[in-house]
C-alpha cells in the first residue's frame, strides 16, 4: 500500500504531487530526490541550483521548469504550499512557516 497521499486539485496529467509521511519508504520518493536546507526564510532556490550544488541549498522554496523537475520540501508543524503554471511548464513547493510567511516566502 502506497503512502502517497495525492492531492485533488486541476493540474495537467504531466504534473504529478502528493505529500508523504515520516513512514513513506524511499522506493516510493522520485529518484535522485535532494532537499533543501530549509530556514524558515523567504528565499527561493531553483531546481538546476539544487541539482548543481555541492552541499544542500539554502531556501525555503523550490521552482522547477521542463520535464524532470522534482521539487520537494519538508515539513513537521509547518505547511507544504505546491504551485502550478496552468499549463504544467513551471511548478514550485513552498516550506511555510509563520517566519517565512511573514518574510514573503510564498510571493517570492
Amino acid at each position: 500500500m502506497s503512502t502517497l497521499i495525492v492531492p485533488e486539485w486541476p493540474v495537467p496529467q504531466s504534473v504529478v504531487a502528493g505529500t508523504t509521511t515520516c513512514r513513506t519508504p524511499a522506493s516510493e520518493l522520485p529518484q535522485g530526490i535532494r532537499y533543501l536546507s530549509q530556514v524558515h526564510g523567504a528565499a527561493v532556490a531553483t531546481v538546476e541550483q539544487v541539482r548543481n550544488a555541492q552541499s544542500p541549498v539554502e531556501a525555503d522554496a523550490i521552482v522547477g521548469r521542463g520535464a524532470g523537475s522534482v521539487c520537494a520540501v519538508r515539513t513537521a508543524d509547518c505547511l507544504p504550499v505546491l504551485f502550478c503554471a496552468r499549463d504544467g511548464g513551471e511548478i514550485a513547493a513552498a516550506h511555510a512557516g509563520w517566519r517565512g510567511l511573514s518574510a514573503g516566502v510564498l510571493e517570492n
